[in-house]
């Protein structure tokens, strides 16, 4: 089952791939993160490491997906 789930993933979006995934391993929630928008920018506002500042520079997006159980 989990194959298919991984070979759709680069056609699909980050946030359906990974929902998907996580909903083959058995983790399915309604609750979801709303208002991600994908841009660095809103992801890291004021970036205060090197490693922050090079986030910024280099990444074309950020999102994030999790799950508590």
């Amino acid at each position: 089952m989990i194959r298919p789930v991984l070979k759709g993933i680069a056609a699909a979006t980050f946030m359906d791939a990974s929902r998907e995934l996580l909903a083959v391993l058995g983790y399915r929630s309604d609750r979801t993160l709303d208002g991600q928008t994908g841009r660095v920018a809103d992801f890291i506002t004021h970036p205060n490491t090197a490693i922050e500042h090079t986030f910024t520079q280099q990444a074309t997006s950020a999102q994030l997906i999790f799950q508590v159980t």
